[in-house]
């Protein structure tokens, strides 16, 4: 679930075509999971619970309004597994109506209990404004309490709070120290962040060589930000051997794979590249009628260059009648 989008200085590298070179800016925000589109789902209820009901398997509506009954009983007994549970029902409507003020009741329940899933879905709430006035100091509060207890989620958005200055002052020395700390959970957008940070020197010396190391783990784990950004790193030679002696050599068709990966999720920058890769023949032979598939993909949602790259492209008589990609004569 991610929020905000970065695009790496090695994408704007290779966005060229037609010998022009597509200024655009960067964009410092960071990709972080699960901020203020939705709550942590806790998954499998810890410890602390005698019984969970988030994955029953429920024969009729009056069993589920009954273990509905049960798990409410408990909770108000409190029972912390079941006041997390029953917040993330509250959260997705699972067999009672939506209600986010219900959902964050029953999460701080739990979160005062020192449940740190509880208290990083808390500090969601906090953060979104949802089922509670929205207050960055208190998001930036509940996320410390999960943080310290080692709770991956809420370090990487700690991360996100102290990067963007959100309820705690702006510090992007802290900022590095609390991706890091997820990062090495395994965090997958922990990870990536980490490796922006260290592509721009945000908070850290800047460092190919990690930035590289912590995109490779983002990507490998599936996230298509650091899967696009790894692929972009490929596309050009990283001249670094002054400060690391370590070069990486430009590999066209290993970048174009991990680019692949990230615009077969539907990540619109990476359809975008793709696009490029088969206009420009790198990677990949040269392909318009491809070119065009990915930029139109990318187009669709909204994405600028990939509008720009289509519209030159049939304006240059590949593929035959702009109007029949939407585009304008």
């Amino acid at each position: 679930m991610k929020k905000l989008y970065y695009l790496s200085s090695a994408v704007v590298a290779i966005l060229a075509f037609a010998g022009h070179a597509m200024d655009r800016e960067l964009d410092d925000q960071r990709a972080t999971s699960a901020l203020a589109t939705a709550v942590v789902d806790p998954g499998v209820v810890q410890e602390e619970s005698q019984q969970s009901f988030t994955s029953s398997v429920y024969s009729s509506e009056g069993e589920q309004g009954t273990c509905l009954e049960i798990l409410s009983i408990q909770a108000e007994q409190g029972d912390l597994g079941a006041q997390l549970d029953l917040g993330m029902k509250y959260t997705k409507g699972e067999g009672v109506a939506q209600d986010y003020a219900q959902a964050a009741k029953w999460f701080r329940k739990a979160a005062e209990q020192g449940n740190s899933r509880a208290q990083c879905n808390l500090g969601i709430c906090y953060e979104s404004g949802q089922g509670v006035d929205q207050d960055y100091a208190q998001a930036a509060g509940w996320y410390r309490k999960a943080a310290e207890q080692g709770n991956k989620e809420a370090q990487n958005n700690l991360g996100f709070c102290y990067e963007k200055g959100r309820g705690v002052p702006q510090d992007m020395r802290q900022a590095v120290v609390w991706y890091h700390k997820a990062a090495e959970q395994g965090h997958a957008g922990a990870q990536f962040n980490l490796g922006v940070c260290y592509e721009c020197g945000r908070g850290v010396a800047q460092d190919y060589v990690q930035m590289i190391e912590w995109y490779s783990k983002a990507a490998e784990q599936g996230n298509a930000e650091a899967q696009n950004n790894l692929g972009a790193c490929y596309m050009q030679e990283w001249n670094i051997s002054e400060k690391t002696e370590w070069t990486v050599a430009a590999d066209f068709v290993k970048g174009v794979e991990w680019i692949e990966k990230a615009a077969k999720q539907g990540y619109a920058e990476a359809q975008c590249n793709l696009g490029l890769c088969y206009v420009k023949g790198q990677g990949v032979d040269q392909d318009y009628h491809k070119a065009v598939h990915w930029y139109q993909k990318a187009a669709e949602q909204g994405h600028a260059d990939a509008q720009w790259g289509l519209e030159i492209l049939l304006a240059n008589g590949h593929l035959g009648n702009p109007q029949d990609y939407g585009v304008s004569a």
